[in-house]
């Protein structure tokens, strides 16, 4: 007699469909998360065709003693603020001191005129390619009176210079006086000169320079040039600055600084296309002196002022317009109301929308150029449980390859801007990234590098370097 056997039925096979990798999800809980994104994805990073792969690794490039507080670029050549140093990391790898008298804070850079510019709120710093010295050394002398009579009046031409004692007075000689009248009294003992006519002496008190000899007339024409210097007290002091946004209404044409402890709600504008020279006249106190300014982002031809937060507003937005007398005038106007800004080098623009970090996580400012009217909305929801536990006063970060790189201590948030849902970014989490400072530089063979707290000048790898994911 035959046993027959039965089997249970073979369990249902259930197919799952992804149509697309996203990227992390640390709001949700693991079995409310889609399916798309993931509770614990560490160090991963969405490639070409949006599937993900792991990241790259990266390569220390140089080693210095003290932390680095900034990385900077002029051509092929990146400057490394190194603890109180600065050093120049050459194409090839060598290393060259170029400047020993760094304020140990982080420093911020931008480039004009073919040099670069840098501030450490300590020392307001230019580099040309060959030296590093400071700005006052090289600083723009103004003409501030032209025209003058021997007696003294003339016409105002030019505002004095923050950076520099050092003034011009031009004046019309009538071939009959000797003395002349500056624009001012109580000028630096010994500083007056005049290249073209002998001085007797000068009072310093008064602000009178007596020749040996009347300078001949010139027939109404200013042929006697005076340069003196009057040292002002407590005048606003650029040096110790240490936030920088260029602005210029359609073009960048000139630099804005702020983040002076002593005036913190202050900032300053330099000259056309000039950083050589910041007229006493060109500074604009904004908001209320509790909040501080963090820094500065460029929208369409607005150049958005973030603030700390505070009773004050947070936002601020300048424009720029010629005003009646064909002068250029930048008027700003209170801004959407949101979270302030908690980190001054965490601000960066992602595909033409500015990215900065508040204490409530990344905050991004969307606006349309047509009515110039701006929004501002959370855009790190799906981090926020771990981003908002870090020490934020302390991050920093960037935008490259599409990019905005946000790191906190170790940990490195990145937001790609290629997938964007109901127009927040996917968001990747990576470890054992140690960044205090960023360098994206397209100009050395398109690396993003970064500086360390232990001295490292740190670069990301391709993916077709040799040991990229070492």
């Amino acid at each position: 007699m035959s046993r027959a056997y039965q089997f249970s039925e073979a369990a249902q096979m259930q197919e799952l469909t992804i149509e697309r990798f996203a990227g992390v999800d640390f709001a949700n809980h693991p079995t409310k998360t889609d399916v798309s994104r993931s509770p614990d994805a560490c160090n991963m990073i969405a490639d070409e065709t949006y599937f993900p792969v792991k990241r790259t690794g990266y390569q220390a490039k140089a080693r210095f003693d003290g932390q680095i507080y900034g990385l900077h670029r002029l051509g092929q050549e990146i400057l490394c603020h190194a603890g109180s140093k600065l050093w120049c990391l050459k194409p090839d790898g060598t290393t060259a001191l170029v400047y020993d008298d760094m304020h140990t804070e982080r420093s911020v850079s931008f480039l004009m005129n073919g040099s670069l510019w840098m501030l450490d709120g300590k020392t307001y710093l230019v580099y040309d390619g060959t030296r590093v010295q400071p700005v006052s050394k090289q600083a723009f002398v103004p003409t501030t009176t032209i025209g003058s009579p021997p007696a003294g009046g003339g016409t105002s031409l030019e505002a004095v210079n923050l950076l520099t004692p050092k003034r011009i007075n031009t004046f019309v000689g009538d071939g009959k006086s000797t003395e002349f009248q500056l624009d001012c009294k109580n000028i630096d003992v010994d500083s007056a000169a005049c290249a073209d006519y002998p001085i007797k002496w000068v009072d310093a008190y008064a602000g009178k320079v007596t020749f040996a000899q009347a300078p001949p007339d010139a027939g109404g024409l200013a042929n006697v040039i005076i340069t003196f210097s009057k040292t002002v007290k407590d005048q606003s002091d650029i040096n110790k600055c240490r936030i920088c946004g260029l602005f210029g209404g359609q073009n960048d044409t000139r630099v804005f600084v702020s983040g002076n402890p002593d005036q913190p709600n202050c900032d300053w504008q330099s000259g056309l296309y000039d950083p050589s020279y910041f007229p006493d006249t060109g500074y604009t106190r904004i908001g209320s002196d509790a909040s501080a300014i963090m820094g500065y982002a460029r929208q369409y031809d607005t150049q958005i002022v973030l603030k700390e937060d505070g009773q004050d507003a947070k936002q601020y937005l300048r424009t720029f317009a010629l005003d009646d007398n064909a002068k250029p005038a930048y008027s700003l106007r209170q801004g959407a109301e949101a979270a302030g800004a908690v980190s001054p080098h965490a601000i960066d623009v992602l595909n033409g929308t500015p990215y900065y970090l508040s204490p409530q996580g990344v905050m991004g400012i969307y606006g349309t150029y047509v009515t110039e009217y701006r929004t501002i909305s959370g855009v790190s929801q799906r981090i926020n449980p771990k981003l908002c536990r870090e020490n934020l006063s302390q991050a920093a970060a960037c935008v490259w390859d599409g990019k905005y790189y946000l790191a906190v201590g170790t940990h490195c948030y990145v937001a790609d801007s290629r997938q964007m849902t109901d127009g927040i970014p996917e968001w990747y989490y990576w470890e054992n990234i140690p960044a205090q400072c960023f360098l994206p530089d397209a100009d050395t063979g398109g690396y993003l590098w970064f500086g360390t707290k232990d001295g490292r000048v740190c670069r990301f790898c391709h993916t077709d370097d040799a040991h990229a994911y070492s």
